[in-house]
């Protein structure tokens, strides 16, 4: 059995990633109708929210010169 620290804990934890993955569906909404959210994949949606996880360093450079 959890204790009641224990389950304010983890109320607080839930309650706080609730609020960030709200605060970021918001933002996404703005740019993407969230009626269409459940077209995406979980990776597309990731992409969406995180961006790529690789990019061409080289490309970067040129760019940036």
């Amino acid at each position: 059995p959890l204790g009641s620290q224990t389950k304010a804990l983890f109320a607080h934890f839930l309650f706080g990633f609730l609020e960030q993955v709200t605060t970021i569906l918001q933002g996404i909404a703005t740019i993407f109708p969230t009626h269409l959210f459940s077209l995406l994949t979980p990776k597309e949606m990731e992409t969406w929210v995180c961006g790529k996880d690789d990019f061409d360093i080289k490309l970067l450079q040129v760019e940036d010169a």
